[in-house]
């Protein structure tokens, strides 16, 4: 585990982008980030997120931000990657059928899983370009994103 100190978002985001940049068979394709006495992560991925640095928009073709930091669940992060890769409507529609079904059946909000029809037209979407998924988890869960259409082998999280 590397740790990294900073004293401002500005200087967080600067130790961070090398991590983002190194484009080595050694670099990392998942880094967690933990704000600390007061310099709080999401201001730091936000930063990252809205002005990233142009090595960065140079060496990813999308850069998906996504701010689940109050989300219910999985299912909500699926919608919100969904939503940033402008996946046609009837696939979108399949959220609101699933809930429905969901509805129906009883199932609590807290436990809704992503849908797998959607899952798959987001790994379709993603396949061919190289992506930074910015991700705040609002949960003390891990999450697979791969389950949600997102494979970590193909792609960056941070």
């Amino acid at each position: 585990m590397q740790i990294l100190r900073a004293t401002s978002v500005e200087e967080a985001v600067q130790k961070v982008i090398p991590y983002l940049e190194d484009t080595s068979s050694a670099a990392h394709k998942s880094i967690y980030f933990e704000g600390r006495g007061g310099l709080a992560a999401s201001a730091v991925l936000r930063a990252i997120a809205e002005n990233p640095a142009p090595s960065l928009r140079k060496k990813f073709d999308r850069i998906i931000h996504v701010d689940c930091s109050r989300w219910k669940n999985p299912r909500q992060l699926q919608r919100a990657i969904a939503d940033r890769l402008e996946l046609p409507q009837h696939v979108m529609d399949l959220f609101d059928r699933q809930d429905e079904e969901d509805d129906f059946s009883g199932v609590e909000e807290s436990s809704r899983e992503g849908v797998t029809d959607i899952g798959k037209e987001i790994y379709r979407a993603i396949k061919d370009l190289s992506c930074l998924l910015i991700f705040h988890n609002g949960s003390d869960d891990t999450v697979d994103t791969s389950k949600l259409g997102f494979p970590l082998y193909d792609c960056m999280h941070l």
